[in-house]
């Protein structure tokens, strides 16, 4: 694997790092802080009562993953780019 490639996956990786932090801030934590329990396999938040828990912040979430996946893997790979130019 060259060096590029290997920058290229380590700021893929990083990028995805980042989106389920920021996943779990916005989505997960509201949930539980709320007394529901964040049903994974379907996305959803179950409060207590049986209903639905929606924070309003999923569909401006999934532009801001795209967002934020291109432009931390632009900048990680970048910065790897310029270490590994040094060796």
């Amino acid at each position: 694997m060259n060096k590029s490639a290997l920058a290229k996956f380590i700021g893929v990786f990083v990028s995805l790092l980042v989106i389920w932090v920021i996943n779990d801030l916005l989505l997960i934590q509201p949930c539980l802080d709320e007394g529901g329990i964040f049903q994974y396999e379907k996305g959803q938040c179950l409060l207590e009562n049986g209903s639905l828990y929606t924070t309003g912040f999923e569909m401006p979430l999934v532009v801001l993953y795209v967002v934020i996946g291109f432009g931390v893997s632009y900048f990680v790979s970048r910065i790897f780019n310029k270490i590994f130019a040094k060796k």
